[in-house]
């Protein structure tokens, strides 16, 4: 059983590392767009208390790889189109995650560009 959990697991976490590895600009998928956008969500959280905490260890190079490799991918999720969506109620919610997400990206870059105008 534990096995098959951790066999599960490796795919998954494969999966979502090639589709990293491939650039991943072809629409694959709403959820599939959500995952990989999460994993460089925090990623680039990390990344940016890593620098705030310690200003010497320069993370700014990684912070700019994650931000080129998930604009696309951000760019294809918020251009889901209606009609992807069974109702009306699951387009509503998702314009709502699709508006929390861009939130946290908009927070991120924000970030991101002040430790690079203003290094230690």
């Amino acid at each position: 059983m534990i096995l098959c959990l951790a066999a599960c697991t490796a795919v998954q976490i494969s999966t979502v590392q090639a589709a990293n590895d491939k650039g991943y600009e072809a629409h694959q998928g709403h959820s599939d767009h959500l995952l990989v956008l999460i994993h460089h969500k925090i990623s680039l959280q990390k990344l940016q208390k890593q620098q705030v905490l310690n200003p010497t260890d320069n993370t700014l190079l990684q912070q700019g790889e994650h931000l080129r490799t998930v604009m696309p991918i951000l760019r294809n999720y918020m251009a889901t189109p209606k009609s992807y969506y069974l109702t009306t109620e699951m387009y509503h919610d998702s314009l709502e995650n699709r508006a929390a997400m861009l939130t946290d990206f908009s927070a991120l870059l924000i970030e991101y560009q002040k430790q690079l105008v203003s290094p230690p």
